[in-house]
């Protein structure tokens, strides 16, 4: 299983060493923000993003180990994939045959790595999978008892991984909420007030382990107001969108329902309708608590990833998945019914691992970007347009060609989220808003401001943006160097490449 994750990767994370580089831009901000931390930079201080704290660490291991490169993602992102594969083989184990159980999982990938919202890889939702998966083994493995009870050590390491994830994206711990707090309600219904207070301080120690660390880092580095003001507040009042508490609560039903209807859904939707399917079996073991807090816990996930306001319909959904796959264990409770393993298992395991590989393709086309279609139009677009005409690179990789020719050179990355030519060019940002926040500038006006009093003062010797984004601000100070046309998510995007005045133009 972690050999087929680690070759399965290859194929649909553009974190591989199969393709130029991630061109995803939330993927590029966080390998910014890591490198950053290498150099000294602390994040929400020095360099403004939003994201958790933990995200920005992983990246800066991954940097630390392979520089400017995502291929530590890459690794990362393989060993999250066989993670989710060896925990949901386990969790099936806990309903069918070891055979089914095992079949069963090496299907896993295809719903995970379904374009609707795997889109390049990277995105906070997949280290946070795993983790999910983890929780459902937990609560499900409850079957098998003859009590409905968590051992201390499991509480203390669901702590560790409500801790992880909340400084990853604290929307996303939805699971861990619904989990804790049933099962703290369970425990004082029961009058079980001594397993209540030992299941809160195991919870407690276990969030602290990964807390602690972070406020020490943030505290050291004189950075605990902006870790709050930014991850927090800005998060919470700005980032989020503007509307009351019951309209975003209507809201977020009536999205997530709305998009279960959906074309590009329809592999989702029957899964987790087939994932209902688990409280039959657990009906079937007595064990209706079980699947109560199972309900609970898909609910909470989908209400506190969505509460912010933000309906996006792609990635978001990923955090889901964990709820939905077990629709693939009711699918092989069915088929064990009918079917008998008995002979050419081998053959049948091969089978199964091949079909693994080969099923999301069906669904996904990063490939089609890889190193094995050089010529991609998330290369270049063919146009008149295009300053060098002849070129088969990236804006990215051809700008960074440009840049480079002059030594200790600076660049901002303007209007827009980290397109990837700070990894390019090996730059690390001199300016603290480095990029251009998903943020309406009605709402958080410093952003723009800030940006364009950079290119007023000439605090950098390149801009890069995307036409879209021009401002004739640019024209006092700057001058046109390269114009080059991709395609991004789908798009066909013309960048554009400024140079400070007063200095040579390098081609």
């Amino acid at each position: 299983m972690i050999v087929f994750s680690f070759i399965l990767m290859l194929f649909y994370t553009r974190s591989s060493p199969l393709f130029f580089t991630n061109n995803w831009v939330d993927a590029n901000a966080f390998m910014t923000l890591g490198k950053g931390i290498v150099h000294g930079l602390v994040p929400y201080k020095d360099l403004f993003e939003q994201k958790g704290p933990v995200l920005y660490f992983l990246h800066a291991l991954a940097y630390i180990i392979y520089p400017n490169s995502f291929f530590c993602i890459y690794i990362f992102e393989s060993i999250a994939m066989a993670l989710n594969i060896i925990i949901f083989y386990k969790i099936a184990k806990l309903y069918v045959n070891n055979h089914f159980a095992y079949l069963s999982a090496f299907f896993l990938p295809a719903l995970i790595l379904y374009s609707a919202y795997f889109m390049q890889g990277d995105s906070a939702e997949e280290f946070a999978f795993p983790c999910v998966m983890l929780l459902l083994y937990n609560v499900l493995s409850n079957i098998q008892k003859q009590e409905f009870v968590f051992s201390k050590r499991i509480l203390f390491a669901q702590g560790i991984l409500l801790g992880f994830i909340f400084f990853i994206k604290y929307t996303l711990i939805g699971a861990w909420i619904g989990f804790f707090s049933f099962y703290g309600f369970f425990l004082l219904w029961k009058k079980q007030y001594v397993k209540f207070f030992q299941a809160l301080i195991s919870s407690l120690a276990g969030f602290m382990v990964i807390t602690l660390p972070i406020l020490v880092y943030f505290f050291i580095n004189h950075g605990l107001s902006d870790l709050y003001e930014i991850y927090f507040k800005f998060n919470m009042t700005i980032y989020s969108e503007e509307s009351s508490i019951l309209r975003k609560i209507v809201n977020v039903f009536v999205f997530f329902l709305l998009h279960l209807s959906y074309t590009q859904y329809i592999f989702f939707s029957l899964a987790l309708i087939g994932s209902f399917s688990i409280f039959i079996l657990n009906r079937k073991r007595n064990k209706n608590t079980v699947s109560i807090l199972y309900i609970i816990m898909f609910i909470s996930t989908a209400f506190f990833q969505y509460i912010g306001g933000r309906f996006y319909h792609y990635y978001y959904f990923l955090i889901i998945i964990p709820f939905s796959s077990m629709g693939l264990i009711g699918f092989a409770w069915m088929l064990e019914k009918f079917v008998v393993i008995r002979k050419n298992i081998k053959t049948i395991y091969l089978s199964a691992t091949l079909m693994g590989i080969i099923l999301p393709f069906t669904h996904n086309k990063n490939i089609l970007y890889s190193k094995l279609f050089p010529t991609n139009t998330d290369q270049i677009v063919k146009s008149s347009m295009n300053t060098y005409q002849n070129s088969n690179m990236s804006a990215q990789r051809e700008f960074a060609a440009i840049i480079k020719k002059k030594p200790n050179t600076t660049l901002l990355n303007y209007g827009h989220l980290d397109y990837g030519f700070y990894l390019a060019a090996d730059i690390l940002p001199n300016v603290r808003f480095f990029e251009k926040q998903n943020v309406n500038n009605e709402r958080f006006p410093e952003n723009q401001k800030k940006q364009d009093e950079y290119i007023k003062d000439k605090k950098v010797d390149f801009v890069v943006l995307e036409e879209k984004h021009y401002n004739s601000i640019l024209e006092e100070n700057y001058h046109l160097v390269a114009v080059h046309l991709q395609t991004r998510d789908g798009a066909i995007e013309k960048y554009l490449l400024y140079q400070k005045n007063n200095t040579v133009t390098l081609h």
